[in-house]
């Protein structure tokens, strides 16, 4: 991650580009994040306890929280919930094959019962901290049967170490076919099945499974914005900050005894209602245990949250309050290094830090549970004084140099939406890749009077997946036992890294050649393997490609004296680019497919860490369409540089020669008469 005190510099010189006067520039992460806290803390790896403060002001996913260094440093941390996942370079199942099975079935009062007993094998010792469950697998479409595991080689003999059930029934559909184990250790486990449903004649497998643990929770009272009566009912709408995801709500109450049915029901304005948990709490004094009245909610969205409680005939509940109970998470970084926690304003996206790899291997595990130095001490919280609400990238959505369009034969039109800090984002399509040169240097985003707006190139985006259409073609020259598939893509040009071939042959083993053809219609070839899929297997066919941009490719495949491959589609990966613009919401286009344009430099470039830090909307590109600007160029143009000069000198000498002609030709002496004879 680069250095928070270098992009202070760098924006703070953009910020004041328009005046050099204004030198009094607002540095960039004082905009960014509104609220500030010091840090103490001891050296070594530290856990830092957030408070309540810090989760109402930030993002449920903490994602625009920062440790800083004394110097504006980032400093990496790790985020630590309480959940304490299988690890997973740990092994998370192990084979439970069947040694031995008994079967008997006897009526009775005209019912018949079956009974199986099988004996498994138990696996070793599960990773630290989890126990082994066993999961069944049968054909049986609903069954209902009572199990018993038996482990017939304790220490002390025959224990058992687990009873239940398992069931699959039917409207609505409900499942249980796992069993947890207690004390289960290393030996053979008899299990005795029995049921009404027909023989399961299952498989098993053990899971390794650990119990989450608890963290420590943080009561968050939630501000009530109304409440209503309805119909024998108290209608209560409470406001949730959208770092607050409550895992239980509580309810207050001066009501000395109450008995009273719960709704709790989320309201999202982009997405509508969303149910999170229904149930009953009470208070009966003087009854032990009668004093419930916290509820488990499913992960909330949205700012609201309704709760409906049902009174019946009783009067309303007085001095209702809600609290919501969160996980209090904690950080964990070098507390050497850490002096300042930046947080809230949902301005920027979630870091990517090399210590949070570690959460959920042994190693960040070992690391969480015993390897911590010391705690962080939070000091006092406080509101950035030089924070700006406008949009953090203002001074870069100013309109740049016109674009001569003429220059560019493709357009496409970008839509851009509102956005917080004047930031949007959209992925190119493979249209314009296509469209565009392979540098990506003639791009340009301009609005309806044809001025530029600034832009980035992110290092990559996930490839996108096009599909390719197949052609089977002659085997032409190539030799006996090759076939040969056209791929035919979508656009007219293609750059791939990767092709997914799709055919409903159980088994492969053949070798392929993927060809192209480039820009001066020369053969590339950008790949050669061997593909291999056994019967079961259902992995599918991918080839590895050169990423050579070629206008057609083509799929060779030896078959030898097998029939040709059936190649039903193909996909194709292809490589593309996150593009980010800072303009304001409204149509622009896209411009590609300039040879000779140059690449664009704009004022953003200088600044791309901090650009590329801000959250950004969601834009949109339409369709890829000639330009009706666009002028091809002339035969000058298509004549090129030296050619121009060849041509310049060839003419001039023609001009020189037929100068000197004339001149010698005016200077050269009468013939004289000759005399008559």
């Amino acid at each position: 991650m680069s250095s928070l005190r270098s992009l202070s510099i760098v924006v703070a010189a953009l910020v004041i580009a328009p005046s050099i006067a204004s030198a009094q520039a607002t540095p960039p992460l004082v905009r960014l994040f509104p609220h500030r806290a010091t840090i103490d803390a001891p050296p070594g790896l530290v856990r830092l306890a957030l408070p309540a403060e810090v989760l109402v002001e930030s993002r449920a996913d903490l994602s625009d929280v920062r440790v800083l260094d004394p110097d504006d440093h980032e400093v990496p941390y790790l985020v630590d919930r309480g959940e304490r996942p299988v690890p997973h370079d740990a092994p998370p199942y192990a084979p439970a094959p069947v040694l031995d099975a008994e079967r008997e079935a006897t009526r009775v009062r005209g019912v018949m019962q079956v009974r199986e007993v099988l004996t498994i094998e138990t696996p070793s010792a599960p990773p630290v901290g989890a126990t082994w469950v066993l999961r069944v697998s049968t054909a049986r479409s609903r069954f209902v049967t009572r199990a018993r595991l038996v482990w017939t080689q304790a220490p002390e003999g025959e224990r058992e170490v687990a009873r239940g059930a398992f069931f699959r029934i039917g409207a609505p559909a409900r499942e249980k076919l796992e069993i947890p184990t207690s004390g289960l250790g290393r030996g053979r486990v008899r299990v005795e099945l029995e049921g009404e449903d027909g023989y399961l004649e299952p498989t098993f497998v053990w899971l390794a499974v650990r119990d989450d643990a608890r963290a420590s929770t943080l009561d968050v009272p939630l501000a009530i914005a109304s409440t209503r009566r309805d119909r024998g009912r108290t209608i209560v709408i409470a406001t949730r900050p959208a770092g607050i995801t409550p895992e239980r709500i509580v309810i207050g109450t001066r009501t000395a005894s109450f008995v009273r049915r719960i709704d709790v029901t989320a309201i999202d304005a982009a997405h509508g209602r969303l149910p999170l948990a229904t149930g009953t709490v009470l208070r009966v004094p003087g009854v032990p245990g009668a004093d419930e009245r916290s509820l488990d909610v499913a992960p909330a969205r949205g700012d609201r949250l309704e709760i409906t409680i049902d009174d019946g005939d009783s009067p309303p509940l007085e001095g209702l309050e809600i609290t919501a109970m969160v996980r209090a998470p904690s950080l964990v970084f070098e507390g050497d290094r850490a002096a300042m926690l930046r947080f809230g304003g949902g301005r920027v996206r979630a870091p990517s830090y090399d210590l949070q790899r570690l959460f959920g291997t042994r190693v960040g595990e070992e690391l969480l549970d015993r390897r911590l130095a010391g705690t962080a001490v939070l000091g006092v919280i406080e509101r950035e004084p030089g924070f700006v609400a406008g949009p953090a990238l203002e001074v870069a959505m100013r309109p740049g140099a016109h674009a001569d369009e003429r220059a560019f034969e493709h357009v496409a039109t970008l839509t851009i939406p509102e956005t917080r800090d004047g930031l949007a984002h959209v992925v190119l399509p493979a249209a314009v890749l296509s469209a565009a040169r392979t540098d990506l240097a003639d791009l340009r985003v301009v609005d309806g009077d044809g001025a530029q707006r600034g832009y980035l190139l992110g290092d990559t985006a996930a490839p996108l997946d096009v599909a390719l259409s197949v052609r089977a073609l002659d085997r032409g020259e190539l030799a006996e036992g090759w076939s040969r598939v056209a791929l035919d893509a979508p656009i007219e040009r293609i750059t791939t890294s990767a092709i997914e071939l799709v055919t409903s042959a159980g088994f492969v083993e053949r070798e392929v050649v993927i060809v192209g053809r480039g820009e001066d219609d020369t053969e590339i070839e950008i790949a050669r393997t061997w593909l291999s899929r056994t019967p079961g297997e259902a992995r599918p066919l991918i080839v590895a490609t050169r990423p050579t941009r070629v206008r057609s490719l083509e799929l060779r495949v030896h078959d030898g004296d097998e029939a040709p491959l059936a190649i039903t589609s193909a996909i194709a990966r292809v490589p593309t680019f996150d593009l980010f613009v800072t303009a304001p919401a409204g149509d622009y286009r896209v411009l590609a497919g300039a040879p000779d344009a140059p690449a664009p430099r704009y004022e953003i470039q200088r600044a791309r860490e901090l650009v590329l830090a801000v959250q950004p909307g969601a834009a949109s590109i339409g369709a890829v369409t000639r330009n009706p600007a666009w002028r091809g160029p002339g035969f000058f143009d298509r004549a090129g540089g030296e050619t121009l000069v060849v041509w310049a000198v060839l003419i001039l000498a023609v001009i020189v020669l037929a100068v000197i002609t004339l001149r010698v030709a005016r200077s050269a002496p009468e013939p004289a008469e000759q005399p008559e004879i």
